[in-house]
């Protein structure tokens, strides 16, 4: 059984209204795989990378409390926010540095010599 609530919150001049659901206890309990296999690790383990992702750029790039109205806007934000990370490792790896390239602080470059 589904319950729904909905939740309203101001985005600058506009309101509007998130909507969630809860889920019974059964569907969370038994998954389509087993817990204990090597699917399961394997499929768990690329959720929690995009996880990362999901949170780097929520928290990161400030889509949080986004003002973003229409699907075609917020997929035009999000790529662009995509390219910007692909940039900034790219110019990262150019630079000699391997390591954090998701990182958003300046580090150091490696000493030539």
């Amino acid at each position: 059984m589904r319950d729904t609530t909905a939740k309203r919150s101001v985005c600058g001049t506009h309101t509007r209204e998130r909507h969630t659901r809860s889920i019974s206890a059964k569907t969370r309990v038994f998954l389509p795989v087993a817990r204990d296999s090597k699917k399961f690790e394997r499929l768990y383990k690329s959720r929690t990378s995009v996880e990362r992702s999901s949170g780097r750029i929520d928290r990161d790039y400030m889509f949080e409390d986004h003002c973003i109205r229409g699907q075609k806007k917020m997929k035009l934000m999000v790529s662009l926010t995509l390219l910007t990370m692909n940039a900034m490792a790219l110019g990262k790896i150019e630079q000699g540095v391997t390591e954090h390239l998701a990182s958003l602080t300046r580090q150091e470059l490696p000493r030539a010599g």
